[in-house]
């Protein structure tokens, strides 16, 4: 009888002993099941945020290349304005240059120095006297019309245009108009308000 009662608490204890194996195992499952839930999700979530991230930034880029496509059709478009008005405020300055009459110098002398660079303009002063001295012994009279105007480069909304102009003077070496083509190089600034810069060419004032 004692045999029996001692095989039963055997058993018994075995079998206590395998449920607690079987939870402790359902445990360590539980946990590492939970771990890993945890461990994915963090995954999920890390990427979730760079796939947000990178999503962002593409979104970002795009923005910028259509912004930067957009300038660079609006300069494109821009240009041939840009380049007519360039032409048009060289054309201006120059028939008003060539527009001379020794009578009325000091009318001439600003319509020299309207729209150009104030560097230009300390030139134009400093040399008057001697213009005038020219132009009054030989009582020098001028008209102009505008041929031409062509924009011949540009460089920083720098311009440089060639004017072309139809000139007819009197002097006292020719009381018949004399009949001739003068150009003007004119460089014209569009950073600086469209002012003229620099003056070339064989116009009576350059």
């Amino acid at each position: 009888m004692n045999d029996d009662v001692k095989s039963g608490e055997n058993g018994s204890r075995g079998r206590r002993f395998a449920l607690i194996g079987t939870a402790a195992a359902l445990v360590v499952l539980l946990a590492v099941t939970v771990i890993g839930a945890v461990l994915m999700n963090n995954d999920r979530n890390r990427v979730a945020s760079e796939r947000d991230r990178v999503t962002a930034e593409l979104a970002q880029s795009r923005t910028e290349l259509a912004q930067a496509k957009d300038d660079v059709t609006h300069a494109r478009a821009q240009a041939p304005d840009d380049e007519r008005h360039a032409e048009q405020v060289a054309t201006d300055y120059a028939v008003g240059a060539a527009t001379v009459d020794y009578r009325d110098f000091d009318a001439w002398m600003v319509r020299e120095k309207t729209n150009i660079a104030p560097q230009l303009a300390a030139k134009l002063d400093k040399s008057a006297p001697q213009l005038r001295s020219l132009l009054a012994p030989l009582q020098w009279v001028s008209t102009s019309t505008p041929i031409t105007a062509k924009v011949m480069s540009a460089s920083n909304g720098v311009y440089q245009v060639d004017v072309f102009l139809n000139e007819s003077t009197t002097s006292t070496q020719s009381a018949t108009p004399n009949q001739t083509t003068v150009v003007y190089n004119i460089t014209v600034d569009r950073g600086a308000g469209w002012q003229i810069t620099d003056i070339g060419g064989n116009g009576i004032g350059s």
